[in-house]
């Protein structure tokens, strides 16, 4: 049986994009990509959906994608991209068609870089939701330790989950 790959990336940082949760620097970025290419047939996008069309993918090819098409992957990503003659899936964040989009770029910003640290955004932010909607707040914190939601994603802390 043949498998198809995907290595998905989101959030990049540098001088430009400041540091966040799960960010990948410039370096860490091509360092991925050099490591990426020795170990297996890094190969674009058109290459890897014309070997889809064909069956003919191998078990070693593999090719680049890029969650909610952000910024940092703009200024970041493609230009290395670029640079390997490289090109990859990038796909958006649906909420981009309806009339109330979703702010996703401007939200992480702000949860970032306006605190003192992510566990001081998510304590400001517990206490706002608990002054205003406790007991639905309360409900929900029980039923999530009794779940143990995302348990398997340990890069995630509890106040992320």
């Amino acid at each position: 049986m043949s498998f198809t790959h995907s290595i998905m990336f989101h959030h990049f940082h540098n001088d430009k994009h400041l540091p966040a949760q799960g960010s990948l620097s410039e370096t860490d970025f091509e360092e991925m990509l050099d490591w990426l290419d020795k170990k297996y047939n890094l190969i674009g996008a058109n290459n890897y959906l014309q070997k889809l069309k064909t069956n003919s993918l191998s078990n070693e090819d593999i090719c680049l994608s890029f969650d909610d098409a952000l910024l940092c992957q703009y200024d970041i990503a493609l230009p290395f991209l670029r640079n390997r003659n490289l090109d990859a899936f990038f796909f958006i964040y649906s909420s981009a068609f309806i009339r109330d989009p979703i702010n996703f770029e401007i939200f992480r910003h702000f949860r970032t870089n306006c605190f003192d640290g992510l566990e001081d955004f998510y304590h400001c932010f517990f206490d706002i939701v608990k002054s205003k909607h406790r007991a639905k707040f309360e409900n929900h914190r029980k039923f999530y330790n009794k779940i143990d939601y995302l348990k398997d994603f340990r890069f995630y802390s509890d106040n992320d989950k």
